[in-house]
This record gives C-alpha cells, sequence and structure tokens, in this order.
C-alpha cells in the first residue's frame, strides 16, 4: 500500500490490525431517490447522467454503468447523501475499465458492492488493460476520490503495474499541468473491506495526500479491514 507521509503511520497501524472483509448484506437498505444501482459490466455512457434520478429514469439500453453513476452521482445537487450500490447479479463479475473512472467530487457519497436488499455484489473494477494516463502524470489511478465524507466499501480493485494505486484520495491543487480540480482540503473519507491486486506481484493500495501540492490536507481518514489480493 502506497500513503502519503504526514498520515502514513496513522494508516499503518490501522491496516495492520485489519481482518478480511464480512460478509456483505449485513443491513438492507431502501431504494432512494438518491440511490442509483449498477446493472451492468459494461464501461459506456448511453444514459443520462445529469442526475442520479434522471439516470434511474433513463439508464442505457444495457442498463446502468458505474461509470454513468459516477457521472450522474457528481451532477446531482444537495447535501443527502447518495448512495451507488450494485445489482446481486453482478456478484464476482468484473468491470474492465477503458479509462480512469470519472473523479468523485460530490461530498456525501457512498459507493459499496451491496444490493439495495442488503445481498452480496462483490464487483472487481479491472483496470489492468485500461488506456490510463501515462506515470508521472496527473492520473493513473483506478478510482480517484477528491471529496469530504466518501464511503468506498465492498469492492476489488485490480491494478496494472503503471498505474498510482487502485484508489487515490487526493486534494486538488494548482501548480501541475493538468490541474487537479478538487479542493485543497479533505475530510472523513472510509476505505473499508476492500480488496486491492496488482498484475505485478505486488498490491497497489490507497494513495492519500498531494504529492504535487504541499497545500493539499486530508483528514479524518479512516481504512480498515481491506486485504491484498
Amino acid at each position: 500500500m502506497k500513503i502519503a507521509a504526514p498520515v502514513a503511520v496513522v494508516v499503518a497501524l490501522v491496516c495492520a490490525v485489519g481482518l478480511a472483509a464480512p460478509a456483505a448484506g449485513s443491513r438492507a437498505v431502501s431504494v432512494s431517490r438518491n440511490m442509483v444501482v449498477v446493472t451492468t459490466t459494461a464501461d459506456v455512457v448511453n444514459g443520462k447522467t445529469s442526475s442520479i434520478a434522471a439516470l434511474n429514469r433513463k439508464p442505457g439500453r444495457d442498463g446502468i454503468s458505474l461509470r454513468e453513476a459516477l457521472l450522474a452521482a457528481d451532477h446531482t445537487g444537495g447535501s443527502a447523501p447518495v448512495y451507488i450500490l450494485f445489482s446481486a447479479r453482478l456478484n464476482g463479475k468484473a468491470i474492465a475499465i477503458r479509462s480512469e473512472l470519472p473523479p468523485i467530487h460530490r461530498n456525501h457519497l457512498v459507493v459499496e458492492g451491496i444490493a439495495p436488499n442488503g445481498a452480496p455484489a462483490r464487483v472487481t473494477i479491472d483496470g489492468r488493460l485500461a488506456r490510463l494516463t501515462p506515470p508521472g502524470m496527473v492520473g493513473g489511478e483506478l478510482l480517484l476520490v477528491q471529496a469530504s465524507e466518501v464511503t468506498v466499501r465492498w469492492l476489488s480493485f485490480a491494478s496494472a503495474p503503471t498505474q498510482l494505486g487502485g484508489l487515490d484520495v487526493i486534494p486538488g491543487q494548482n501548480d501541475s499541468a493538468p490541474p487537479l480540480t478538487g479542493p485543497l482540503n479533505i475530510a472523513n473519507v472510509q476505505i473499508l473491506d476492500n480488496v486491492f491486486t496488482s498484475n505485478s506481484g505486488a498490491a497497489e493500495g490507497v494513495v492519500l495526500g498531494n504529492p504535487y501540492h504541499a497545500d493539499g490536507h486530508v483528514s479524518g481518514i479512516t481504512i480498515a479491514r481491506n486485504t491484498s489480493g
């Protein structure tokens, strides 16, 4: 796992006591207008992504993709929590992404590998064959978090050896090209019960902080019960 220096000690202690993920389905979630359920492994955008409600009304012809769900969540207004869940039919399947997924810029977002009825839906986000940003440039991660009050749980991330990490939590900054567009401060992000693997033989985990900007700051980060596959 790669982590930013300011939080290295804290994160190392949390991860050292982490256990294998508990079985999904420990709680049921009621479907609401602020919830979207990913129903396809296709990495396409052909539904209406102006909001969660719009995507639920007008999904693509192949269902709702994770890329569409992330775009719709980012465009959903208000401060109520938004949930991205997964159909139980996707349990054990992989979403082979073609490029980095849309960054999480919306505060109060939960991305959880569980179906609305609480059934397990462990899904792998597979970036091993994706065309990603070259090493040394901004990008190269499977999923980038640039928001506060975010939870990512019960997912698997399969990374290529050239990727920065399966999941990054990085504040924005102003002095790199291209610039990151997130806030300089990120707080209260939970990364729980996920599996990280890499085809290089070494686990690609979570990257915290901002290597491009000294002013970027992350706080209140919880990383627990994650494992390497």
